[in-house]
């Protein structure tokens, strides 16, 4: 849930997202034998959302994540890799008529979202 935080002068409105940390368990492995694996866990942050391309951030675009002492800010990129994004083409969504199949397709998010 969004706290909003207005000044006086009304000109800005933040809106503070609360969101988890979590751990990300990646298994490193130089061969494929068993048994010859390297366990790193590292933090990760998911951000997803419709309010992300409400701030104006589309897929396919590249972010400055500027690192500071308990703060993280991610801005517009505002280099070349922006140029890629105009190859970008918006992902069709398909409407589903059938109820069985949406049913289906309902029941996977489920699984695949927890």
């Amino acid at each position: 849930m969004a706290i909003i935080a207005m000044l006086k002068n009304n000109l800005v409105i933040r809106k503070i997202r609360k969101l988890k940390v979590y751990e990300k368990t990646i298994v490193y492995s130089r061969t494929c034998y068993m048994g010859d694996e390297t366990v790193a866990h590292h933090p990760e942050i998911r951000l997803i959302g419709k309010w992300l391309a409400d701030c104006g951030f589309q897929p396919g675009q590249y972010v400055d994540v500027t690192v500071e002492p308990n703060k993280l800010i991610i801005t517009h990129s505002n280099e070349e890799a922006d140029l890629k994004m105009s190859n970008y083409k918006e992902p069709k969504t398909d409407k589903i008529d059938d109820p069985a199949k949406n049913e289906s397709i309902n029941k996977y998010a489920q699984i695949t979202l927890c």
